[in-house]
């Protein structure tokens, strides 16, 4: 009787070690995944241990502090700006942390993967978001390329120019949407506190002004593109549904109920 009153002792009852020692054991069998390379029956298996710890334990899968995403390909163009504010964007709305990996073939290319890690609920949340704007992107970019705005253009610089208009519209307008409507998931603002005394701000040196005037010009040529504000319309035009909820009558916004 003792036995079987121990492997039922809540979680929270134990000491810590022991408490460590048992969500060490769920990681292990939680990243037990076909991603992972385990098979299907070895998986199945796994998940199952996992499933009766949890039972026995009172466990909730989200308190198993952090489970590590699936990683996925990523190209070079976009691991960097405009693609990090969605990144970003999904960071902050899933409560997931992405991380860059860089490695390289054995023919020596440099491959580029991502992943997500957090509570398990939130790496859901941040794969579905990442999968589901990628593709979104992926076909504006491609709609992008046949409109006159961009067949019109005469180079392979213009082009490229007026795509890099488009893409950093498309990007800046849809990390506002998905902030909206995430919303409910972003820390409360900060309480307005006392301003401090104001001190004035260091003069700029010659080359920090020739700096930032540089900087300007190409920020106002940028949004004076015709691509620039074809890329905010695209994103408004994306139909983001909660595919994680399941089939739904009508389709929902994501983070809607």
């Amino acid at each position: 009787m003792r036995a079987t009153a121990s492997r039922h002792t809540p979680l929270e009852g134990r000491s810590m070690a022991d408490q460590d020692s048992i969500k060490a054991k769920l990681r292990a069998l939680l990243a037990k995944t076909t991603a992972a390379g385990c098979t299907e029956p070895e998986a199945a298996s796994a998940m199952a241990a996992a499933a009766r710890i949890m039972a026995a334990h009172g466990i909730d899968p989200d308190d198993i502090d952090t489970v590590d995403g699936e990683r996925v390909s990523i190209a070079r163009s976009k691991a960097s700006w405009p693609y990090s504010l969605v990144h970003g964007a999904i960071e902050r709305v899933s409560r997931a942390r992405s991380h860059i990996r860089y490695s390289h073939h054995a023919g020596g290319r440099l491959k580029i993967t991502m992943h997500f890690t957090g509570r398990p609920s939130d790496v859901a949340l941040a794969e579905y978001l990442y999968i589901l704007l990628e593709r979104a992107i992926r076909r504006a970019q491609a709609d992008f390329r046949a409109t006159k705005t961009w067949r019109l253009k005469r180079s392979r610089k213009t082009r490229g120019e007026e795509m890099a208009a488009f893409t950093e519209g498309l990007c800046w307008r849809l990390t506002d949407r998905v902030l909206e409507v995430f919303s409910h998931r972003l820390p409360p603002p900060p309480a307005p506190t006392q301003q401090p005394a104001v001190t004035p701000e260091p003069e700029l040196t010659k080359a920090e002004q020739a700096r930032a005037r540089k900087q300007f010009r190409a920020w106002e040529k940028m949004i004076n593109r015709k691509g620039y504000w074809a890329g905010t319309a695209a994103a408004d035009a994306i139909q983001v549904t909660d595919a994680m909820a399941g089939e739904a009558p009508e389709p929902q916004m994501i983070g809607r109920s």
